[in-house]
């Protein structure tokens, strides 16, 4: 979900930088609806994102992300309201400026909640395999019981055999 975040703030990079390179009212259009869709995808990440993560530390992360992607939008918004005023210079130089150190910000906590969830995902793929391995060794020890107590009860049943045979045989010569 973290990259998914990345892959949307790419794709807005791309149309605030197409904004400038085309002044066309219809493409602009387009370029500002695919901002619009890849805004939205991100704040559905981060809701799922926020319900999936239950630690203290995970939840820091991602208000941290949080505080830094609502910098960039407003820095996204301001740049685009130049754009569509017309003062194509303006916002050349926040394109370059505020949008770029928000964006540059946005993307270091970002990529910092995604490690924390790789390291998490690392340490239950870890609990996990540690569990299946008890589960194994339960399974084999278990396994090795079952086979003990038929190789008792067989080792009783001819005991128990020997000793009827051997009072048997007395009682006959008695």
């Amino acid at each position: 979900q973290s990259n998914a975040v990345i892959d949307n703030i790419n794709v807005i990079a791309r149309a605030l930088r197409n904004l400038l390179l085309n002044e066309d009212k219809k493409f602009q259009e387009n370029e500002l609806s695919r901002i619009a869709e890849s805004r939205k995808k991100i704040a559905e990440l981060m809701d799922s994102l926020g319900a999936a993560l239950t630690e203290p530390e995970g939840a820091a992360l991602l208000k941290q992300v949080g505080d830094a992607r609502a910098v960039y939008v407003k820095a996204t918004e301001d740049f685009m309201a130049r754009v569509r005023a017309g003062q194509m210079d303006e916002a050349k130089k926040m394109l370059f400026a505020e949008v770029r150190e928000s964006q540059a910000n946005y993307f270091k906590f970002t990529e910092a909640l995604i490690e924390y969830k790789s390291k998490e995902s690392q340490a239950e793929a870890r609990h996990m395999a540690d569990e299946a391995d008890w589960d194994a060794k339960l399974q084999h020890f278990s396994n090795g019981r079952c086979a003990f107590g038929g190789l008792f009860a067989i080792a009783l049943h001819e005991v128990f055999a020997l000793v009827c045979h051997a009072m048997l045989h007395r009682n006959a010569t008695a």
